[in-house]
């Protein structure tokens, strides 16, 4: 308990969450997440810097055989203030079911979440908190902007701070190695912006979104809304106070940002073919961003060449690209695993742990097995858990080889698909044959 009231202290007093007078909602599901989080506030209020108030919201939500009375009990035993809110939510997922018959897991989340905001201003509190797990099915804290945007606890202020380009579109010219942005704006998915949030401030303009007229006549965007879940807006770059259009100093780092669940935290790839393709066969998850049909495996990998689904040119061109920057101009190149290793959450401590040791020269490489062009690190600052991965293991060799035959296919596929029109050079097929090979 100890450990989770100084996490949250932290984070409180690094990013300043509670104000003096506050009134802070969290949303009770009943499960262990939430519970804990109303506890803890509950506590940390006692010794905060500040005085605030918390109670506990929980939607009825109409499903068959609830029995809420444990936590009825540990609230009043704790004198924690806990409200309990009907709803109609399981009847109405039971209307709006997907293909298969199965009740919609996103919509009943956004019913949640916006009957909790609907509790919270009924109680008088101003500010909502929700609570999940590291491991839960949604994927927190490591995506590309979450790294982009990182503040890393304030230690390279001293240094002017890190520059941010842009979290998605920019450019790096493959002679002088510097980096321009492509848009001076970023375009996001309004589903991470509650109604009322701050950063709703920046956003210049949306689309797919419904708006409404709060108790004020104010117009109000509906970002969160049940019906779509694929909205979008243009948001200022001043969401960034850091961010800029040009970075002249050259790169001298590429990340490959993966989900692939066979592939170790951090890996360093030396051969410039294989580092090039390994951007080629890129593979990651579904986002939630992307519109899908029903009963879409979001969990299941697929290659997206450079994270880039909007080539109109050939995808040699890229691979040409990225192979120079490596085999010409000294650039290194990793893969990092954002998502989970072999069932094992990488998090976003791990991740940053790993860039930050990286960038200051901590980091220390090893050969990995029998790969000739692959190091590994085992050790990093942050690190959570056990990720050393084991080729002595059939189970995970297999898997691990399986991974690469994808990538081998990947690459065939590309010499036919389209008559051809992506092909890569024979040494990119060759550089992951080799990897299938090593496992043999």
């Amino acid at each position: 308990m100890k450990k989770v009231l100084g996490c949250i202290r932290k984070a409180d007093e690094e990013f300043d969450l509670i104000q003096d007078g506050d009134k802070i909602c969290v949303g009770v599901s009943g499960g262990k997440d939430s519970t804990l989080l109303l506890y803890c506030l509950s506590l940390y209020k006692k010794f905060a810097r500040v005085k605030f108030d918390v109670v506990g919201v929980h939607i009825e939500m109409g499903f068959p055989n609830m029995d809420f009375s444990e936590v009825d009990n540990f609230c009043k035993k704790n004198n924690i203030e806990l409200y309990h809110e009907p709803s109609d939510v399981y009847e109405i997922l039971k209307l709006n079911k997907t293909d298969d018959g199965r009740l919609q897991c996103s919509l009943c989340s956004k019913f949640k979440k916006a009957l909790v905001i609907d509790g919270a201003k009924k109680y008088g509190c101003n500010k909502v908190a929700f609570a999940h797990h590291g491991d839960d099915a949604v994927e927190t804290g490591s995506g590309k902007s979450t790294l982009t945007h990182a503040k890393h606890n304030g230690k390279y202020d001293a240094f002017g701070g890190i520059k941010v380009l842009h979290d998605d579109a920019f450019i790096i010219n493959t002679d002088s190695c510097a980096s321009i942005a492509l848009e001076p704006t970023y375009f996001d998915k309004t589903a991470d912006y509650p109604t009322g949030c701050a950063d709703n401030q920046y956003l210049l303009t949306v689309q797919n979104c419904s708006a409404t007229m709060d108790e004020d006549g104010k117009i109000q965007l509906v970002t969160e809304d049940v019906r779509n879940g694929n909205g979008r807006a243009i948001k200022s770059k001043l969401w960034s106070p850091n961010r800029v259009d040009k970075i002249d100093a050259p790169v001298n780092a590429i990340f490959w940002i993966m989900k692939d669940p066979t592939i170790p935290p951090v890996v360093k790839l030396k051969g410039a073919a294989l580092a090039s393709v390994m951007g080629a066969t890129l593979a990651t998850k579904t986002s939630t961003a992307e519109r899908v049909a029903a009963g879409t495996d979001m969990n299941a990998l697929r290659i997206v060449p450079y994270a880039n689904p909007f080539r109109t040119y050939p995808l040699v061109n890229d691979y040409s690209a990225f192979k120079k920057l490596i085999e010409e101009k000294d650039v290194d190149c990793y893969i990092v695993n954002t998502g989970d290793f072999m069932g094992t959450k990488c998090q976003p401590a791990d991740t940053l742990g790993i860039l930050e040791d990286i960038v200051e020269g901590k980091a220390t490489f090893e050969k990995w097995g029998n790969f000739d062009d692959i190091e590994i690190m085992y050790d990093w600052s942050g690190k959570t858990a056990d990720f050393r991965p084991n080729l002595e293991d059939p189970e995970y060799k297999a898997a691990l080889k399986s991974a690469m035959q994808n990538r081998v296919d990947a690459v065939e596929g590309f010499s036919t698909a389209k008559n051809g029109y992506d092909k890569l050079p024979d040494e990119a097929l060759e550089a992951v044959k080799k990897l299938v090979d090593a496992l043999s």
